[in-house]
């Protein structure tokens, strides 16, 4: 073989082993792209499927909020925050007006830890653009959002809200991180807002689950942290709990209040915080932060029927409330072993009306107790032993968590609703109980239906059953308490069934919630 021959067989063989490579390069560059987008891809803004309808917004046809897009699109959508202001004939004036958003289904917000260079989810509103706006959650929940900013003043699901009405969401496993030095002498850190900046704000129906983390090793700012509010001014927080667990370690220099539903309140005018409970956890390193279960500090407040419990012993402070002035307490409890803290209220001057009340935690448990202060179990509270670990829970928003307990008698296995959705007939409502005793129809003492629409409101109660082949079966004509037919829409019923020798009780031993949608 000659030179020529020769150099022509090794240009082959370089050129197929260039190929070779080159096809091995592309193949791995692609599945690197491809892997790449499918481990590390962010979801990206979307506006709402009826975005593009003229009266969107409005309280009759509010935006929207489907999924994960949606919602990242309300929060890097400023302009959606903002009051409508439009002139009205009618009127002769301007009318101003908050846009209305609906979420329409869960969102997993996982992939937020990866937003935004690692920032994760940007809060709703900010102290540059402040959320006048109706959030109606249905119902519907928000799980492992993930906001982790070092310098921002404002960190929640809601950074700065005014003008506000928040219902009917639950926030589960949020994380909530900051450290470094914040841009500004103050800092407001909520699980749902944190900060309301008065203007008759409103939350309901709504709770929060999850961590919040608070590492500061520099600075001299003031820090108001709380497990559904930051800070409060001008607002009425009513039906809400928080089982957030709360964590500060924050040098001396920092003032830090921390209340397990709400931070700090301010006015005048004043807040009222209502028929919720706190059941997390709160250590703070700083001994000199002021550190309580329901209010941080208060001023001007109204606690009515609350009450605190803890996953585990409070680092310091009290059970209830801490620095209060002007504000009024009727009737609330703290438990005093949950909680370590052995005093509800710390620091208080003599402008306030206090009822409070420490218990031990079987005491803590007993309706008994709740009773004889007046509290309402029968439209607002209800406690179980199966449910929220025996702890009181709001009858129409159970918690996402049930205990270990094994209750001997569960009559109550499995509910159905059919059809659903509903559209012209009759709703049909059926659970079935094992034909055994205890669990016979017969053992059962009684049962009865109720069914709220998707403001919470009691629309119809009932005890009028009938059992067949050990099912037992509620009918609904579709009319409310006064007989009139109801609107469209979604509605939520629970089924309590009592036991024959435990019918005097106050305790209901079978429980069972669903949901179902009334169409017209």
């Amino acid at each position: 073989m000659n030179k020529i021959e020769k150099s022509k067989k090794k240009y082959k063989e370089i050129k197929m082993t260039t190929s070779k490579r080159f096809i091995a390069i592309l193949i791995l560059c692609l599945l690197g792209f491809f892997l790449g987008q499918t481990l590390f891809c962010e979801t990206l803004a979307e506006p709402p499927s009826n975005f593009h309808d003229p009266d969107v917004g409005a309280r009759e046809n509010p935006f929207l909020i489907s999924n994960l897009a949606n919602l990242r699109w309300l929060s890097e959508t400023p302009d959606v925050w903002r009051p409508m202001i439009y002139w009205d004939a009618d009127l002769g004036d301007y009318v101003t007006e908050r846009f209305h958003f609906l979420q329409t289904a869960d969102i997993d917000a996982t992939e937020t830890m990866n937003w935004n260079q690692g920032r994760g989810f940007e809060p709703i509103g900010n102290s540059r653009n402040t959320f006048y706006g109706w959030y109606n959650g249905n119902y519907f929940k928000i799980s492992n959002l993930y906001i982790y900013d070092p310098n921002n003043t404002h960190l929640g699901f809601i950074g700065l809200g005014r003008w506000l009405t928040i219902e009917n969401i639950r926030l589960e496993d949020v994380n909530i991180i900051t450290t470094g030095e914040v841009d500004g002498s103050r800092q407001y850190v909520g699980a749902l807002v944190a900060e309301i900046d008065g203007n008759s704000s409103l939350i309901i129906r709504s709770s929060t689950t999850g961590d919040i983390s608070i590492l500061r090793e520099q600075g001299n700012v003031q820090i108001y942290v709380g497990g559904i509010v930051g800070q409060a001014f001008y607002a009425v927080i009513s039906g809400t709990y928080s089982m957030v667990n709360i964590y500060v370690d924050s040098i001396p220099n920092n003032r830090v209040m921390v209340g397990g539903l709400v931070g700090r309140s301010t006015g005048p005018p004043s807040i009222t915080l209502a028929f919720s409970y706190f059941y997390g956890s709160i250590i703070c390193v700083n001994q000199n932060s002021q550190v309580a279960g329901i209010i941080g500090s208060g001023y001007m407040s109204y606690i009515l029927y609350c009450y605190v419990t803890s996953t585990k012993p409070f680092s310091h402070g009290a059970g209830m409330a801490h620095g209060l002035s002007g504000s009024y307490f009727y009737p609330n409890f703290w438990d005093i072993e949950a909680t370590g803290a052995s005093i509800g209220i710390n620091s208080i001057d003599s402008t306030n009306y206090i009822d409070i009340q420490g218990l031990t935690t079987a005491e803590m448990k007993d309706y008994a107790f709740y009773k004889d202060a007046g509290w309402d179990f029968v439209d607002v509270w209800f406690i179980d032993p199966e449910i929220n670990d025996g702890y009181p829970y709001l009858r129409n928003y159970p918690p996402p968590v049930v205990s270990n307990y094994e209750n001997p008698i569960k009559p109550l296995i499995n509910s159905i609703v059919y059809p659903n959705p509903v559209r012209g007939v009759d709703v049909t409502i059926k659970w079935y109980a094992p034909p055994s005793p205890p669990h016979s129809a017969s053992y059962m003492g009684g049962a009865e239906l109720i069914i709220y629409n998707i403001r919470g409101q009691l629309v119809k109660r009932s005890s009028d059953f009938e059992t067949r082949d050990g099912e037992n079966v509620f009918v609904w004509d579709r009319r409310n308490e006064m007989g009139q037919e109801v609107a469209s829409g979604v509605y939520f019923y629970q089924i309590n069934t009592i036991p024959e020798k435990e019918k005097t009780s106050s305790r209901n031993l079978g429980f069972r919630t669903g949901r179902f949608v009334l169409i017209k």
